[in-house]
């Protein structure tokens, strides 16, 4: 720009010298308000830096202009694809520098924004919006990180690995240091090393192990989800509609209870209103295991049965392996641990122990019958015979055959062209007279022994 440029000049001398004194650069004054390098667009004045403005300017009105801004690019031709025009550091050889694109037709990338270059390259923007992108001239949340091609890693924390598993710092930390945060325990030996943790209250809540088993309340999960609490219920599931809590396993066990702190908690408990209050299934291995110092797995159902458990065996002499109570008739069914049953009792100190009255399963038979496995009386009435099972299969098996009626019932032992059984050496016992009666036994081999007949009444052979 000359001096005859802008005839309203109030320092016509207004001839700086860089500091370097490798070029020169006339500036002209207009009103003593604004300062135009390489324009004669004069909108705004540059920033001189303090000393210049107090002890070296060349002129009043370069002092006045320290208080006002520096303008790059005026004309707005920046289309975000470099540094320049901008603000550019050293020799614009090396490419560092801050700019903003401002070509609207066809829009610029990061439009009215900031980008910031190193060696040409954009490295960070800041959108007109106030996102942020490392790596990305477009973020569309507060703070983006994309990392180049090839590499999986776009945000890296702790680099120096002194994270020891026993705080969340270093680490991601959230508000303003009232110890919520995430983190990754990279030093050597450390717990749930190059595992994730989860803070809340500066206690460790949860964590996820490298291998990916999750634990709650522990750091070092021996399943794919682990839950330690000694307070609360370790796990507590309830559905309306559906089941509270399912575990399904291809090899190990679906749902696992432990309880060990107090002496006197179930490992596994249920509650239901219409369904099981504990409900297992497995193809080769229990289908619910609990062990416990009390009661390894204990069920409650209103008004249902309990469904069949396999339990381990507990190490206390008076422990009850399964228990199950019904608030229905409030029994209770116990399996000690000697495997003992107790059916309307709270102890068991017999192979099984009943509270209460029996029933089996009694046919009325009126032809000839066959009695199954499931068979423990027959009511015979009539000219019929009454076929024993197989006692070879039938180990133990006791059965009772009463006659109700005035003509003869024979009773009569397995027979088959292979095998032969026998009542006491006999093919056959026969029931003559009306309320004779018959008890066996089977030995589990080829013969049934008696047990009992009804007195005062004889039956022949």
């Amino acid at each position: 720009m000359s001096d005859t440029d802008n005839p309203a000049l109030v320092c016509p001398e207004s001839t700086i010298e860089s500091a370097n004194r490798r070029n020169f650069v006339k500036t002209a004054a207009l009103g003593a308000i604004a300062v135009g390098i390489g324009s004669t667009l004069l909108a705004k004045a540059p920033v001189l830096p303090e000393s210049a403005a107090t002890s070296s300017c060349v002129c009043t009105a370069c002092c006045f202009l320290a208080a006002h801004n520096v303008v790059a690019d005026e004309f707005e031709t920046n289309n975000g694809t470099g540094p320049n025009p901008g603000f550019l550091f050293a020799r614009t050889v090396y490419g560092e520098g801050i700019s903003s694109a401002r070509v609207s037709c066809p829009p610029s990338p990061n439009l009215n924004g900031l980008d910031f270059y190193t060696g040409y390259i954009k490295r960070m923007s800041i959108t007109n919006g106030g996102n942020v992108g490392i790596g990305t001239c477009s973020p569309t949340n507060a703070l983006c990180v994309v990392g180049s091609s090839g590499v999986s890693d776009s945000l890296y924390v702790d680099t120096s690995r002194s994270n020891n598993g026993s705080c969340w710092s270093p680490g991601l930390n959230f508000g303003g240091g009232g110890g919520e945060g995430l983190s990754s325990a990279r030093a050597c030996g450390s717990p749930n090393q190059y595992g994730l943790d989860f803070y809340t209250s500066k206690a460790k809540r949860m964590s996820i192990t490298n291998a990916g088993q999750v634990g709650i309340g522990t750091e070092n999960p021996s399943s794919a989800l682990s839950v330690i609490n000694c307070c609360l219920d370790a796990v507590s599931g309830n559905s309306r509609y559906g089941t509270g809590v399912v575990g399904i396993s291809c090899t190990g066990i679906g749902v696992k209870g432990e309880s060990c702190t107090d002496g006197c908690s179930p490992g596994v408990c249920g509650f239901s209103f219409n369904g099981p209050g504990v409900a297992g299934r497995s193809l080769g291995s229990p289908g619910v295991l609990g062990s416990s110092y009390l009661i390894g797995v204990k069920g409650l159902a209103l008004c249902r049965a309990a469904v069949p458990i396999v339990a381990q065996a507990a190490p206390c002499q008076t422990a009850n392996l399964i228990q199950f109570e019904k608030s229905c008739t409030t029994a209770l069914t116990v399996v000690n641990k000697c495997g003992w049953l107790g059916i309307g009792a709270s102890s068991v100190p017999t192979t099984l122990t009943v509270g209460g009255s029996l029933s089996a399963k009694t046919v009325t038979a009126t032809s000839n019958y066959k009695m199954g496995s499931s068979d423990f009386a027959v009511l015979a009435s009539g000219t019929i015979t009454v076929t024993l099972p197989k006692a070879s299969t039938a180990n133990g098996m006791i059965v009772f055959i009463k006659n109700i009626s005035t003509a003869a019932v024979t009773v009569k032992a397995f027979k088959s062209a292979s095998e032969t059984d026998t009542i006491e050496s006999a093919a056959t016992k026969k029931l003559t007279k009306q309320y004779d009666s018959l008890q066996l036994i089977s030995n589990g081999t080829n013969e049934w022994f008696v047990l009992g007949n009804s007195i005062g009444s004889a039956f022949t052979s």
